[in-house]
């Protein structure tokens, strides 16, 4: 009953940033993961300006972890089990996520929920988001940068993604 929110391609922009590789990160590598760990549409894309960078990884909720993402909505344990499962669909290692700062909770104009935590990466400190609405997903991950300016890239990319015309229905199966 879930409206979808996400397009299934990547947009040219996203987040007044423009497509630009992030290096040591492929985010294409990342979609696939996603799609191979039960995923039916991923895509992954880079975007920046400047130094800064931006890797967004979009998809569905696979259906190992869908319960958890519908329970994230209302219940802080799932919503952390769920950070740690789909933290392996991207670049995010358990050690790079700061240890002893917990996710902080940040709500979607267009639904949903998002966490955001401060992550390490190669040296660089960043910020790592997951927003789910129970059936979609999206992982943001900025550096170098800080945990607040990934949660505002987050929620700015989900308001204009949602903007976008919806992926087409898939035709029923006779």
């Amino acid at each position: 009953q879930t409206p979808t929110v996400l397009p299934h391609a990547a947009p040219r922009a996203l987040a007044g940033q423009k497509a630009m590789s992030a290096p040591g990160i492929n985010p294409s590598a990342s979609a696939s993961t996603a799609t191979q760990q039960g995923s039916s549409w991923a895509w992954g894309a880079s975007y920046g300006k400047g130094p800064e960078r931006t890797v967004y990884l979009a998809a569905d909720v696979p259906a190992d972890t869908r319960a958890d993402a519908v329970r994230a909505q209302t219940d802080p344990a799932a919503a952390e089990r769920l950070i740690s499962t789909i933290s392996t669909r991207m670049a995010i290692t358990p050690t790079a996520i700061s240890n002893g700062t917990p996710s902080r909770e940040y709500g979607s104009e267009v639904g949903g929920k998002a966490w955001c935590m401060p992550v390490t990466l190669n040296g660089n400190g960043g910020g790592w988001c997951v927003w789910t609405n129970g059936r979609e997903m999206l992982q943001v991950l900025s550096y170098p940068s800080v945990q607040e300016m990934s949660a505002k890239h987050t929620l700015a990319a989900l308001e204009q993604l949602a903007r976008q015309p919806a992926a087409p229905a898939k035709p029923a199966k006779k």
